[in-house]
């Protein structure tokens, strides 16, 4: 286990390299890979599917990845893309490839079921986790009267001109 651990923390490196991210967030982007791996072979080890492994991966990729990005002031897609790397389903894509041009039809439309519900899960996981932290900043900027003077919400159009 601890070797995955750390080819997922050197390929979330690899990837954060290979979209040019700067080297004082390298180290971040790859600790954000390593610590979603770690979740995934958390749940996997206690016989969870890897569909809901690779969920609650992926939910604390996007969370840790947005902490991240508040912490060092940077896009937060620069440390979830390269942590979201080694849960993408590349061998699943492979061999259901592979099968079709066997013209095995069962075996393909497995694999590529399989590989296309990793795919959501990992997509749903991102999802869910920007959209929380988004109610949270919403609430928090809500309820602090510092933030605009009044504490109203900036999206909130006003019901009469008076309260413009």
């Amino acid at each position: 286990m601890i070797k995955s651990i750390l080819i997922a923390f050197v390929a979330s490196a690899t990837a954060s390299v290979l979209f040019n991210i700067s080297r004082r967030n390298i180290l971040w982007s790859a600790c954000t890979g390593t610590i979603g791996w770690s979740v995934y072979q958390l749940i996997i080890t206690q016989g969870k599917p890897a569909v809901l492994a690779t969920f609650a991966a992926s939910l604390i990729i996007g969370l840790i990845g947005e902490s991240f990005a508040i912490l060092r002031k940077k896009p937060a897609t620069i440390f979830i893309l390269p942590g979201i790397i080694p849960l993408v389903p590349g061998a699943g894509m492979y061999f259901t490839m592979v099968a079709l041009q066997a013209q095995d039809v069962s075996a393909a439309a497995s694999t590529g079921i399989q590989t296309a519900f990793t795919a959501l899960a990992i997509a749903c996981g991102l999802v869910i986790s920007l959209s929380l932290l988004r109610l949270v900043r919403r609430q928090q900027q809500k309820n602090s009267p510092g933030a605009g003077g009044n504490g109203k919400d900036l999206t909130e159009i006003p019901e009469h001109p008076a309260d413009w």
